[in-house]
């Protein structure tokens, strides 16, 4: 029964995105955006005086109390959605091209509007130490793979350790741009966080498949394993842009589809055998 503390913690502004909504109130929707900020700034008065009613209630156990608030909590909640929705299309009308999506910018809001200026620096330097350590191992590792399991496989006997180096160079500043390609569409998905997770769901269940296979099923071979994961990735990409379920269930779909697919192409590949 924590949920009511969400309301408590949502006091914040119409758009967390602060520069659009600055350029909304020099723009065409002055008038509008300020209205709505006025209408916004109330309605946020109403909903601590509520919050407040609403805490009181539940020390004194008064169940009818309770249930009450909970229902003009709800109700201004959902003004409050109302109202948020309201402001993004006055930003829309004054820039066409704004982002009207501020979920990344609440963190950033509550950073710079309530932290000390001391821990401010210092959680956005810890913040770019631990992007640029994930990342650097995250193209690194990409690098490797492309140098050790492509190149070195295809003509092994012509690369030197000068040429792997340049490749490996050459690898990673590909993958980086790629990844700047990925984060600009990314950004737009919404929440970052539920972005990640997204992006992530579309292989990480095909990844584990295969390490599964790998350390419980070693009778299977190479061949099997790598036609069950592409066969498996095809049928994730396609359920997941079919929006029929959750985008966490494809984690267990490809995972399982992985090892199904596996057995049944060892099967097929036996009896091949056989007859041939």
């Amino acid at each position: 029964m924590q949920w009511y503390l969400l309301f408590i913690l949502s006091f914040g502004p119409i758009n967390y995105n602060s520069k659009q909504l600055e350029l909304a109130r020099n723009g065409v929707a002055k008038q509008e955006i300020i209205k709505l900020e006025s209408q916004f700034a109330a309605l946020n008065e109403e909903k601590k005086q509520t919050a407040l009613y609403f805490l009181e209630a539940k020390k004194a156990s008064n169940t009818d109390l309770i249930e009450k608030y909970k229902r003009e909590l709800s109700e201004q909640n959902e003004k409050t959605v109302a109202l948020r929705q309201s402001a993004a299309a006055e930003i829309k009308k004054s820039d066409p091209l704004a982002d009207t999506n501020d979920t990344n910018y609440i963190f950033l809001h509550f950073v710079i509007h309530h932290l000390p200026q001391g821990l401010v620096g210092l959680l956005i330097a810890i913040i770019f130490l631990a992007a640029w350590g994930s990342i650097a191992a995250a193209l690194n590792s990409l690098a490797s793979t492309c140098v050790v399991d492509w190149h070195q496989q295809i003509r092994p006997k012509e690369r030197t350790d000068k040429k792997n180096l340049f490749l490996s160079r050459f690898y990673t500043f590909g993958w980086g741009l790629f990844s700047i390609l990925v984060a600009s569409v990314a950004g737009k998905l919404g929440s970052l966080i539920e972005a990640v997770n997204i992006l992530g769901s579309l292989f990480y269940g095909t990844i584990l498949g295969i390490f599964m296979v790998a350390l419980f099923l070693k009778s299977i071979k190479g061949h099997a394993v790598f036609i069950a994961a592409l066969i498996t990735e095809l049928m994730i990409v396609f359920i997941y842009f079919s929006d029929t379920i959750s985008f966490l269930w494809l984690n267990l779909i490809g995972c399982f589809g992985v090892i199904l697919i596996s057995l049944l192409l060892k099967i097929l590949f036996k009896k091949s055998q056989i007859q041939s």
